[in-house]
């Protein structure tokens, strides 16, 4: 879909045929149109208002939760409504199905996976999520390869009514204790015929506004959307690839 984005709400902006990072541009840089295709960007958005760091107000907010030193203490880490985003799209677009293969990876015949890389299915508290963790524990320490720290970490999934995959979330937990640092959701917009795949990171105490965050950043992205289809895209003031 075409689109127009304001340069203060996205960073790491990729077209398709971009060099690589670390790799020199050959020839002069291209014209960018609404043809042009879109590889991937970034983007950062408060929840639940979904505003932006291009917001005075939001970009105050933004720095109490991120500041410059490491000193932020456990309980704003954990209540941070910050949540890092990304796409891909062009060809860094996975494919349709590509949720169902990853399903079908993550979860299949746990049997035959090796010690530390077998996940099995338990109850989930988060509704609407179902929870596969690792099996097992680690021969030497006895510890449960679930909360191990080279553990895969707990991973969700959602499926629609009819049973295909829609969501994957992974959550790691902090170092030495069992509870959540981070969590990666992940889903694409194949549903609206859209070769667009989303990526966000957001602290575990958003984890139960999983579905509201799946449907309001999409929202977010479907706004980048632009009637026009032709002439030139002015380039944003950040980019200089």
């Amino acid at each position: 879909m075409p689109v127009k984005i304001d340069h203060r709400i996205v960073q790491f902006i990729e077209y398709d045929g971009d060099p690589g990072w670390g790799e020199r541009r050959k020839g002069p840089r291209p014209e960018r149109t609404y043809s042009s295709r879109l590889s991937s960007f970034a983007f950062e958005v408060r929840y639940p208002d979904m505003k932006t760091r291009a917001d005075k107000d939001a970009q105050a907010d933004y720095e109490k939760y991120h500041p410059l030193s490491s000193s932020l203490g456990a309980e704003l880490r954990w209540t941070n409504p910050w949540i890092g985003g990304g796409i891909r799209s062009g060809s860094r677009y996975p494919g349709h199905g590509a949720m169902d293969r990853l399903y079908q990876a993550t979860t299949s015949h746990p049997e035959t996976r090796a010690m530390g890389d077998q996940l099995v299915p338990i109850e989930s508290e988060i509704p609407g999520l179902e929870l596969f963790v690792d099996l097992g524990a680690h021969p030497t320490t006895g510890e449960s390869w679930r909360y191990s720290s080279i553990g895969s970490g707990d991973t969700y999934f959602h499926r629609d009514s009819s049973g295909r995959p829609t969501t994957y979330i992974n959550c790691n937990f902090r170092s030495g204790t069992r509870r959540y640092s981070l969590c990666q959701h992940e889903w694409s917009l194949e549903s609206l015929d859209l070769n667009i795949w989303v990526s966000t990171l957001y602290p575990p105490g958003l984890l139960p506004h999983w579905q509201d965050i799946q449907i309001k950043v999409s929202q977010f992205i479907l706004t980048f959307h632009h009637a026009q289809t032709t002439g030139p895209v002015l380039p944003p003031a950040n980019i200089h690839r």
